[in-house]
């Protein structure tokens, strides 16, 4: 009986703590809130600004390995490639739509979309055309096909991955190295698996 007193206080005091957490993490989220919504009404009041600055990527149709061939796949992933070259491409990777009104003013976002949307198609394409190269063994095409992705800062894993694979066993291991380095360099929360994923293949 003694100990009901004790196991009494220890709840409550259980709860007190709990409720004060509760409040801090409210208030904080609070805070967040209101951070992000003051950020956007700022973003929202930015006039439109020149675009002429942007990083636009421009696709090397000369450079890159299109072919005649009768792999449907690789066919209709040098198509894709081929239409987004007459198109604006910049990669926006790590920055929101309150980061690009911000920089260069509402009235361009959906202009701004545009480009980025056609940055993830071609990073999309490059990718899935670079790994249907190298499983049809055309490994110097693929090579030439997935460099050109990383020089666009692709964050999507499998671009590194395999062309580190095709470094390893079919050209240059050294070139790794600097595929590490590159990999680190891109705008995305996605770089530190990427690396990381570079160093096991550098080191099996």
């Amino acid at each position: 009986m003694k100990g009901i007193p004790i196991v009494f206080t220890c709840f409550i005091i259980l709860c007190i703590f709990l409720a004060v957490k509760r409040g801090s993490v409210t208030k904080k989220q609070k805070n967040i809130s209101q951070e992000f919504w003051d950020k956007e009404q700022e973003a929202n009041s930015v006039r439109r600004q020149s675009l002429e600055s942007l990083p636009y990527i421009v696709i090397p149709t000369s450079k890159l390995p299109f072919m005649e061939t009768d792999d449907e796949k690789i066919s209709s992933l040098q198509k894709e490639v081929m239409n987004l070259s007459s198109k604006k491409i910049v990669n926006f990777s790590g920055k929101s739509n309150t980061d690009l009104k911000l920089e260069y003013g509402a009235p361009n976002l959906p202009e701004l979309t545009m480009m980025d949307e056609n940055f993830i198609r071609l990073e999309h394409a490059l990718c899935e055309w670079g790994e249907a190269l190298a499983d049809s063994g055309k490994s110097d095409e693929a090579i030439t096909v997935l460099e050109f992705a990383v020089t666009c800062k692709s964050d999507i894993a499998k671009v590194y991955t395999k062309l580190a694979s095709l470094y390893k066993y079919t050209d240059d291991p050294s070139k790794i190295y600097p595929l590490i380095v590159s990999a680190g360099e891109i705008g995305s929360s996605r770089k530190d698996s990427i690396v990381d994923s570079l160093t096991k293949i550098l080191n099996s």
